[in-house]
């Protein structure tokens, strides 16, 4: 099963935490034919100073990581 990491240099408010790990959900969904109930999503919130970015970018940016498995079974031929 993929397991995805979200990671972020702010807080953000409850709902848009939810909205972003639920698309993550849908397009693992999509892409990889992961079944509804399979959620392995983390969200992690790093202090700005613990989450070096360029300077063309703010602190918006996020940073969305996933582990695939050469064992998924929904994986395509």
């Amino acid at each position: 099963m993929p397991i995805a990491k979200i990671e972020v240099c702010r807080a953000r408010p409850a709902a848009e935490v939810a909205a972003m790990m639920e698309a993550v959900h849908q397009a693992q969904q999509l892409a990889l034919k992961v079944p509804a109930d399979d959620r392995q999503i983390r969200y992690v919130e790093h202090r700005p100073e613990h989450f070096p970015m360029p300077p063309s970018k703010s602190l918006n940016e996020g940073l969305l990581t996933l582990h695939l498995s050469d064992a998924l079974p929904h994986k395509s031929p």
